[in-house]
């Protein structure tokens, strides 16, 4: 959205989020301001997952325990620091962090354009894939006689009409509130900033 400062986006990103059409499970149940995906927007993220892959070698499993990170917490906040970054590392303890975000969950646009760019859907490409899916399943739905609240159909029918209106909905990673259009950057994002939303259904 177009915002003066930090506090005029987290206030209209609220204002959006807590419309009566977007809460209530309508599109989500609740949100956040960065948490799970804490320093996302930061150019930097990317460079400090690579690093932290050698302060998080698996001792037996393939894949990073929770455990892992937390017992070594100091050595991820040092590499976030050593990278002059400020604030908390992004793999931090996301239930310690504010609810309103953090340094780098809300951003100007300019600053985190690329970042911005790499989360957005292709929705023809979406909407092609789940018109399929609502063909194959109204044709199962057919053959096996199923009552008609109990179809796949109509779900992926909704997920088509989602992604053709460019609508905002729980699958939406990127949305513009300013122009009402999912997966859409403007081409002049002077005065834009963005806002990470960690949304919960």
């Amino acid at each position: 959205m177009k915002a003066d400062n930090k506090e005029d986006a987290l206030s209209q990103a609220n204002t959006f989020m807590n419309d009566d059409g977007r809460g209530d499970g309508n599109v989500r149940d609740r949100y956040v301001v960065g948490w799970r995906w804490n320093s996302i927007l930061n150019p930097k993220h990317d460079e400090f997952t690579e690093k932290a892959k050698e302060i998080l070698k698996p001792d037996t499993h393939w894949y990073i325990t929770q455990n892992l990170v937390d017992s070594n917490q100091d050595n991820l906040q040092k590499l976030w620091e050593d990278m002059w970054q400020a604030g908390p590392n992004p793999y931090s303890n996301h239930y310690a962090l504010p609810n309103d975000g953090w340094l780098y969950d809300i951003m100007e646009l300019k600053d985190c354009i690329d970042v911005v760019k790499e989360w957005v859907w292709d929705l023809e490409k979406e909407a092609q894939e789940n018109w399929d899916r609502m063909i194959k399943e109204k044709e199962n739905e057919m053959s096996q006689d199923k009552p008609s609240y109990a179809t796949m159909s109509a779900y992926y029918a909704w997920k088509y009409r989602d992604a053709k209106y460019w609508n905002f909905c729980f699958e939406s990673n990127v949305y513009n509130i300013e122009e009402s259009e999912a997966e859409k950057i403007p081409e002049d994002i002077t005065w834009y900033r963005a806002v990470m939303i960690d949304m919960h259904n």
